[in-house]
């Protein structure tokens, strides 16, 4: 059975699909990766195949795994952006981590090394919607 959700906010839906089905893959979309990364800490969980059509989300879910790998949570949460840290810090983190990358994914954020500068957490494509459209929505509000 295919199953689909999008509920951003939420894995619990998968992760109960995960328990009700015996289903140990998952196939996801790679989105801005919180929510592969969200599913990787289920044991259940045997087999992630992460597709999208934007070889940008792939290349941000590479990023951010490789930082989960290398650095610590504190660190992590401070290269995303979402802890206070400077761009020489986030220029530390990101070049201990870059061997990690695949050779595509480590040109794509040489080229875009801004982002990483300022912290990867509003890189995604819904983010950055977000951060155009929030100034109109907060008139409304």
């Amino acid at each position: 059975m295919l199953y689909y959700s999008h509920v951003n906010e939420d894995n619990r839906v998968e992760k109960n699909l995960l328990l009700a089905t015996g289903c140990t893959t998952i196939v996801a979309v790679a989105g801005s990766g919180e929510r592969v990364i969200a599913l990787l800490d289920d044991d259940r969980c045997t087999h992630v195949h992460v597709v999208d059509v934007n070889e940008e989300a792939l290349f941000l879910l590479q990023l951010k795994l490789a930082a989960l790998e290398e650095l610590s949570i504190e660190d992590y949460l401070g290269f995303c952006g979402y802890a206070g840290s400077t761009k020489l810090n986030r220029m530390a983190w990101y070049n201990k981590l870059t061997n990690k990358l695949a050779l595509p994914c480590k040109m794509y954020w040489d080229s875009n090394i801004t982002i990483v500068k300022n912290g990867i957490a509003g890189a995604g494509h819904f983010e950055k919607f977000l951060q155009r459209i929030r100034p109109v929505i907060n008139n409304f509000l």
